[in-house]
């Protein structure tokens, strides 16, 4: 099928989508509703309505095998220029940029040497750690990554254990004797106390900066919206002990004198020490000159944040991005797509394109809300 064949072939609402070229575009489509077509056509439409050259777009997926297909279907539109398209996964891209600016960098690191470097780094906590012991490597290798792919930095991580424990300790001394009696009396004599609860956590909403770094959320606004959900959607009829005991269940556990305390000094301590362990475990492979699947969104973010002329000349140079499957980025992800389309020149208006279904998000539409 030739350019002319596929585009015929679209329906009004894909064509004007085709069309669009200049400036930023959100699709949502569904399942089977010809997303990699639809993007294939679009980068054949630009080459052919524009003078930008196959190297200077950019199209970033999540397998190789949709980044094969999307080759494929090219191709097929405008032949061998197809194969000068820049068509990359995330991680493909991220790696692309570390082996043309960072050749000291040598390889990417196997997961044997990965557990072996993580397993060294535990037997250095204390003996008391829960996430000292074997059974525990496999999570904290888990816990780093998903931390890397929400960007999160050893120092974001220490501001929030600071602002976690200083919330915490201050919360728990004004919501002390109200969270006790909850327990003390029955559904619905104990909901005084729990709107007592809400009324404390408000006043450190209201006095409270809205998030630690760009993305996280303190936690006493998490408290406090979840317990509003309930308490301010309640109609004073049908019973909502349930949904109060599972929210107490959910953030508060018993100690060793039978009182309610947060879970969350627990999860704090455990934070500590998976801070502790990802600010060693950068140290060994920087001291290595190796990278880690998740380093090479990163390193490739850090490499644009830091030095101005790469950045610049990576925003010349890709003067069209396609994104697909936009629904399941993450905010790695994204802050590298933010890096390359912040240009100036763009005046707020870069030429990129979203295609994604809110209805199949793995992640969440981040950063994408359809309106």
């Amino acid at each position: 099928m030739d350019f002319e064949e596929a585009y015929q072939k679209l329906n009004p609402q894909q064509r004007a989508a085709v069309d669009y070229i200049d400036g930023p575009l959100l699709v949502i489509a569904g399942p089977g509703t010809g997303k990699t077509q639809l993007l294939s056509v679009r980068v054949a439409n630009i080459l052919k309505q524009t003078d930008t050259l196959p190297d200077n777009i950019l199209c970033l997926t999540f397998t190789e095998a949709a980044a094969n297909n999307m080759r494929h279907r090219l191709s097929d539109f405008i032949g061998p220029e197809a194969y000068k398209v820049q068509i990359h996964t995330y991680h493909s891209f991220g790696s692309y940029l570390l082996q043309e600016h960072r050749p000291d960098l040598k390889n990417s690191i196997d997961e044997l040497e990965r557990f072996t470097i993580i397993r060294e780094i535990q037997s250095q906590l204390k003996i008391t750690s829960p996430l000292r012991g074997d059974w525990a490597t496999k999570d904290i290798i888990s816990a780093i990554s998903n931390l890397k792919s929400a960007a999160l930095s050893v120092e974001d991580i220490n501001k929030i254990i600071n602002r976690n424990e200083q919330d915490n300790g201050l919360i728990f001394s004004a919501i002390d004797d109200s969270l006790q009696n909850t327990a003390s009396k029955r559904y619905p004599n104990n909901i005084e106390f729990y709107q007592n609860i809400l009324e404390a956590l408000k006043d450190f909403v209201d006095n409270s900066p809205n998030y630690i770094t760009d993305r996280v959320e303190p936690i006493s606004h998490i408290y406090y919206r979840s317990l509003a959900k309930i308490l301010l959607e309640w109609d004073g009829e049908a019973s909502i002990a349930k949904d109060l005991s599972a929210w107490r269940s959910k953030y508060f556990e018993k100690d060793d004198q039978n009182r309610f305390v947060f879970k969350d000094f627990a999860a704090t301590a455990k934070l500590k020490d998976l801070a502790f362990i990802l600010e060693k475990y950068s140290e060994v492979l920087e001291s290595k000159g190796l990278y880690d699947y998740d380093d090479m969104i990163l390193t490739a973010i850090d490499l644009l944040q830091k030095d101005d002329e790469k950045r610049y000349n990576a925003q010349e140079r890709f003067q069209y991005i396609l994104l697909d499957e936009y629904q399941d980025t993450n905010d790695a992800q994204s802050q590298l797509v933010a890096l390359l389309t912040d240009s100036p020149s763009n005046e707020g208006r870069p030429n990129i394109m979203a295609v994604g279904d809110d209805d199949q998000s793995i992640y969440g539409f981040r950063g994408s809300e359809p309106q």
